[in-house]
């Protein structure tokens, strides 16, 4: 009979919440052969028995065997065992176990936390050997299987340690199945290796970046360049993926097929080849950045669903097919950009009924071939940094929804007649540096939406005439750097009754040969004689304003008509072009003379009590053939004095309040023209504690004022010590929006104005005080930030304040280190401020390995070096709140600060190691 024990236990249902399970076989080898102890036709055999088999199997724990030798040896029997991978055990043992002669004996192995998975499981294998008693041989093998629990945060190290940091535990023992849970966001960071089990435990995990984080996003790409089979599988409710910074040259085709979630994929590889897509049904954005693909063939993507597809910066891409883009019915966005496809099929994009938004720029396109169709549904349309010469006749004949057209970064661009007169829809029209030589009549004809036109660095002389007709919505356009510039727009009177000298009363109006730009409310004086209306409003897009009826006073002399000031308020919104005041008229009598013309109106005046006085010198606001007389006459004499002056007037300061003073223009021959100026007169500076004062440049509506006023009231609570007066004086030139103020500055001034034509908000530090470095006058333009929603803006203001006070300008102090945009991206660009850097700490910046602290943006573009890098106010987008770690950089930087102003901040894990 065949005496053999197989044992049946087996250790299953050990699972603990989300934790990771794996088999461990335990295996006995044994030889067959000789007698010496068994009955007749028996074979004498070993068998091993689990005797925990019913305790919890998890690492940390035991195993204990019993062995049976049957039949008994009859003597004792030295066993000895070997174990394949000792560091997953320990062993009281020593390998060596004593069978007794009653053939029974126990073998126990601890289960070691090694914290790493090890695939494809973790095993053991245990090999008995018997001993030198030659009349016994041992027999066949057994195996027993348990089910062995690893711990949650075994995986990959690098994996592991970021699980730790994101759970915010002090070790990998305290992680439990259910901190796993709860991760929604998961970035890895540069990685060498994965393991396919890495994600494990994170089934709440909806955003992976994939070799991606925040602090390395300019840093050398990792070394990882393989991604195991079912590396996904533990994450089907993913929704958006990133494997961007990896080394990895090809995917699975089927690294969809795991998460039929997600509708947003980001890759940024040196893949040779696109994986399957096809198995995903819910994918609606895909973005293929920096890969190796050198073509698209038919059918590349097949997604039928996708809605937006970015194929950016391939450089290597040459070769398109026509049909590649084809099963894309709800394609809405597709972008080419920075992939030099050099030449598209004519039929590229009829596949795309749905497409409105597309970018083909910097594509290395010459030309596009004529009968080439752009889909009828665009509304934006990219097509910059192409040497385009002459685009297809009739290109841009059917985009009747077309807003927003983009042709900058040409070679010589050709523009014909009539080349947009179909686009009516059109908004804004950028035409940079595209070696344009001249602009046809009626260029601009019917494009009544056209808002914002950018025609920099061409090769214009001159403009056509008309060219602002139509534009009746004409908010910016800018012409700087043609040779022409500034391109003078001429605003001047006619008569349209008669001539000059016929009789009284006089028909005239206001005429620009271009058109007019803006909307205007026109003033108009005159000397012996009067006009129906003392202003005129002259309408954007207009090419002559409405009819004046001048009637004459005494009929001894001429009637005297001019126009102006024109508006100043508008014009930072007209770039490279000139408004000028034609030359006054003279009706009804022959006359050489002509009235002295309002040139310029004079900008505003801020004064201090015990200040000091200041002198305005009028010349750009007053203009005539011959010298000027100037005079001046306050309407509140109790506020300021003035005093003529050689080419101007000088106002003192009496007591403080508001008022106007008329300031008056005469020729030789007594013909004179009047002008109001606005005067401020401020009380002393309040000495205790910190201020700023605003001054507001321009045309700046009361909702931007409220939230600027209550951004500078927010930091005058954080920074509460006074700083040292500085005495400052106005710029004579009467024209000088930015040096208004003449008195002493305590602590801060700041200037603020509009400019719609910037497309964000722009800082600058104007003065500082010597030895400290802190600035006492600093400017804030404002871009299309202006049009923000409030709580935005407040947002963005609270932000350019804190540069207004030095953040990021102090490079002298010796605390701003490493500009990125000297040592270029991902240098080691920080701020080393001892307050910071215990602020920066104390919200989780311990744990922050990766550069030196407190780290700043180092991506070497003019962002760059003087922002956190990290999710705070103070970021380049101003996403985060207004943390300690940010005042006390003021603190670094010689303020005296409140820091207990500072909102509740942590850095976020992703930033972390």
């Amino acid at each position: 009979m065949r005496d053999q024990y197989t044992p049946e236990s087996r250790c299953t249902g050990c699972s603990i919440g989300n934790s990771l399970l794996w088999a461990l076989p335990i295996v006995l080898v044994v030889g067959c052969g000789g007698s010496g102890g068994s009955s007749a036709g028996s074979l004498p055999a070993a068998a091993i028995r689990l005797v925990s088999a019913e305790s919890t199997m998890v690492e940390g724990g035991e195993l204990v065997f019993d062995l049976e030798l049957r039949p008994a040896p009859g003597s004792a029997v030295t066993v000895r065992y070997a174990i394949e991978d000792e560091a997953d055990v320990t062993d009281a043992n020593g390998g060596v176990v004593s069978v007794g002669a009653s053939g029974d004996a126990t073998i126990r192995l601890g289960i070691i936390d090694d914290d790493e998975i090890e695939a494809p499981r973790e095993a053991l294998t245990v090999e008995l050997v018997a001993g030198n008693n030659t009349g016994y041989v041992l027999g066949s093998a057994a195996t027993v299987t348990v089910e062995i629990e690893e711990g949650v945060c075994d995986r990959t190290p690098q994996i592991r340690d970021r699980l730790v940091s994101v759970t915010r535990v002090d070790r990998c023992a305290d992680v439990t199945g259910e901190n796993l849970t709860d991760i929604g966001d998961f970035y890895t960071g540069r990685l060498s290796t994965v393991q396919k089990d890495d994600l494990m435990g994170l089934s709440g995990l909806h955003l992976l970046g994939v070799c991606w984080h925040e602090a390395e996003r300019y840093a050398p790409r990792g070394t990882l360049a393989t991604l195991p089979e079912g590396f996904f599988d533990h994450v089907p409710g993913m929704l958006e993926l990133s494997i961007s910074g990896c080394a990895i040259t090809e995917l699975p085709d089927n690294i969809l097929s795991s998460m039929p979630n997600l509708d947003n994929f980001f890759l940024s590889e040196p893949v040779t080849r696109l994986p399957d897509f096809s198995a995903n049904t819910r994918l609606k954005a895909l973005t293929v950045d920096r890969t190796a693909l050198t073509q698209l063939p038919a059918d590349a993507f097949a997604i039928p669903q996708l809605e937006v597809l970015y194929l950016q910066t391939n450089e290597r891409l040459g070769n398109v097919a026509a049909e590649a883009f084809r099963g894309l019915p709800e394609l809405t966005h597709l972008s080419l950009i920075n992939s030099p496809v050099a030449q598209v099929p004519v039929d590229l994009l009829s596949h795309l009924p749905a497409l409105t938004w597309l970018q083909l720029a910097n594509a290395d396109l010459s030309t596009l071939p004529e009968g080439f169709a752009l889909p009828r549904g665009l509304t934006f349309l990219n097509l910059n940094e192409n040497p385009f010469s002459l685009l297809p006749t009739g290109l841009f004949d059917d985009l009747p929804e077309l807003t927003d057209l983009r042709i900058s970064y040409a070679a010589a661009l050709h523009i014909p007649p009539g080349m947009f007169r179909n686009l009516t829809a059109l908004e804004k029209l950028s035409l940079i540096r595209s070696g344009i030589r001249d602009l046809p009549t009626g260029v601009f004809s019917g494009l009544r939406d056209l808002n914002s036109v950018w025609l920099e660095g061409n090769e214009l002389t001159s403009l056509p005439e008309g060219l602002f007709d139509d534009l009746v919505s004409l908010e910016a356009i800018s012409l700087n750097g043609n040779p022409g510039t500034p391109f003078a727009v001429e605003v001047g009177l006619e008569r349209i009754d008669g001539s000059f000298t016929a009789g009284s009363p006089a028909r005239i109006r206001l005429k620009a040969d271009a058109g007019f730009p803006i909307t205007d409310t026109v003033p108009i004086s005159t000397v012996n004689g009067s006009a129906s209306v003392d202003s005129v409003q002259f309408e954007r897009g207009a090419s002559s304003g409405p009819e004046v009826v001048v009637t004459q006073g005494s009929r001894a002399s001429a009637t005297h008509v001019a126009i102006g000031p024109l508006s100043t308020s508008t014009t930072p919104s007209l770039a490279g072009i000139e408004l000028r005041i034609g030359e006054p008229i003279a009706l009804f009598r022959e006359t050489p003379h002509r009235m002295p013309v309002p040139r310029r109106t004079p900008a505003l005046r801020k004064l201090q009590v015990d200040g000091g006085h200041t002198t305005v010198l009028l010349d750009k606001c007053f203009a005539d053939h011959e010298p000027l007389t100037f005079t001046g006459q306050a309407a509140n004499r109790d506020v300021v004095r003035v005093v003529p002056a050689t080419a101007g007037v000088v106002l003192e300061p009496v007591a403080e309040g508001k008022t106007t003073v008329s300031l008056t223009a005469t020729d030789p021959e007594g013909l004179s023209v009047s002008q109001d100026l606005a005067v401020v007169v401020e009380p002393p500076p309040d000495r205790s504690g910190f201020h700023i004062d605003i001054d507001y440049v321009g045309g700046v509506e009361e909702r931007i004022r409220r939230i600027t006023d209550d951004a500078a009231a927010r930091w005058m609570s954080i920074v509460t010590g006074d700083l040292p007066e500085v005495s400052v004086a106005a710029s004579m030139d009467c024209t000088n929006v930015n040096r208004v103020f003449t008195g002493l500055v305590d602590d801060l001034r700041v200037k603020v104005r509009v400019n719609l034509n910037r497309p964000g908000t722009a800082v600058g530090i104007i003065e500082s005080r010597e030895g400290s470095l802190l600035p006492y006058i600093s400017s804030i333009v404002i871009g299309t930030a202006a049009k923000r929603e409030d709580e935005d803006l407040e947002r963005i203001m609270l932000h350019e304040f804190a540069h207004t006070l030095g953040f990021g300008f102090n490079s002298a102090n010796g605390l701003f280190h490493n500009s990125s945009r000297v040592f270029g991206p991902g240098a080691d660009t920080h701020f080393s401020g001892p307050l910071a850097i215990e602020a920066f700490d104390d919200a989780g910046g311990t744990r922050f390995t990766e550069r030196s602290k407190v780290p700043l943006h180092n991506g070497g573009f003019s962002n760059s070096d003087s922002h956190w890098a990290f999710s705070e106010l103070m970021d380049v987008g101003a996403t985060g709140p207004l943390s300690a770690v940010t005042i006390q950089l003021f603190a670094d930087l010689g303020y005296e600060v409140d820091v207990t102003q500072a909102e509740e901040f942590e850095l976020k894990s992703e930033f972390l190691d």
